[in-house]
């Protein structure tokens, strides 16, 4: 099997020791600086199978560990894989994972350097991200101030539409006449925003920022706790899909309930002083001000309803220490290596960890 995937990895001028090694080096640029992340992606915890395809869980599993990347500023070099393989996974099964990465790969020019493949009774896939930044000026959580505008690039709703309709049949029937393959388009083959992120930065000052994976009222609750202010957002600001809009009216849905629960969007939540809102124009890529940070007693994220009302939005979102709506996973018995070992929500509500302090689709 580890000479099968090998096939994967793309020579580059930077990375010394190819596929096959124990490990690899990368040889480093004096002025910039190594970003790495981890992501974890669980049959029974972050998919289900019957749900995607394995080239959608591979690409989906790439696109969450990317936007860590994106959330920091930096442009990524390779990624590493450990795999966790049931027994009805064959070789050519895992290949279709990994034939799942090839967009990305393309997009990013980036490919895996290795690795690790142990046994187990789910797929499992713990994706470790490597990219640089220039030193120094790595996007951060912390650091907005009172009166900084929130933006968001990209629109909201879609995954979280997408597990609606997963689990509402009968809402699905009814909305047979209308196009929904933008809404699970997006659930499927999310992309984050690497190359948005590098025009971005270089126009505004980004004072803290986030990436949307569990939904935007947690995350953004995250940003303010860490920075000790409360955030306003307004529900009339919030950028829905068009695609989305046949849903909302047909199963009664409210656009803040769906978006402020809405995970994996993949989509960058940032601030920025008030003076730089009128420089949004002038990039290419969609972003909306949604909203403001305010002083608050107790760091808080409220929405200003359509209606006039106000609701705490703080813990809307997928929580990892509460259980996940596609279920309990397999039970687990100790993973052992296979082959020698190295090699070089449901969906929708994601666990990426609490770092308190918690696409255009394709390119």
């Amino acid at each position: 099997m580890i000479e099968e995937l090998l096939s994967f990895f793309r020579p580059h001028n930077r990375i010394k020791l190819p596929p096959g090694d124990d490990a690899m080096t990368i040889s480093e640029i004096p002025v910039m600086e190594m970003v790495v992340s981890l992501d974890a992606f669980f049959e029974g915890v972050h998919f289900k199978r019957e749900y995607m395809d394995l080239g959608e869980i591979g690409h989906k599993s790439l696109a969450a560990a990317l936007s860590d990347l994106a959330a920091t500023g930096a442009v990524p070099l390779t990624y590493l894989v450990n795999l966790e393989l049931p027994p009805d996974l064959n070789v050519e099964k895992v290949k279709e994972i990994y034939r799942g990465y090839e967009r990305l790969n393309d997009a990013y020019c980036i490919s895996p350097s290795g690795g690790n493949i142990v046994r187990g009774n789910r797929i499992s896939l713990v994706t470790t991200v490597i990219g640089e930044v220039e030193k120094d000026s790595a996007l951060k959580r912390s650091g907005m101030a009172e009166g900084d505008v929130v933006v968001v690039t990209g629109d909201l709703g879609r995954p979280g539409a997408a597990l609606l309709l997963y689990e509402r049949k009968e809402l699905r029937e009814r909305l047979s006449n209308f196009d929904l393959n933008p809404i699970f388009e997006k659930f499927k083959r999310p992309w984050p925003r690497i190359k948005e992120i590098q025009n971005i930065k270089r126009e505004l000052n980004i004072t803290s920022i986030i990436d949307i994976s569990d939904g935007l009222g947690i995350d953004l609750y995250r940003l303010a706790r860490l920075n000790g202010f409360s955030i306003v957002i307004d529900e009339n600001k919030l950028p829905v899909h068009p695609s989305v809009v046949p849903l909302l009216e047909i199963g009664g849905i409210s656009a803040w309930e769906l978006i402020s629960e809405s995970g994996e969007e993949y989509e960058l939540l940032f601030t920025v002083p008030e003076e730089d809102l009128k420089k949004l124009g002038g990039l290419e890529c969609q972003l909306t001000p949604i909203g403001k940070v305010v002083p608050g007693f107790r760091p808080r994220v409220i929405l200003k309803k359509r209606d006039g009302g106000e609701v705490d939005i703080s813990q809307r979102g997928y929580d990892h220490r509460r259980v996940d709506r596609a279920g309990p996973a397999p039970q687990q018995s100790p993973g052992r290596s296979i082959e020698g070992g190295d090699l070089r929500s449901p969906e929708g509500h994601r666990d990426r960890g609490d770092r308190e302090g918690p696409p255009g689709e394709a390119p």
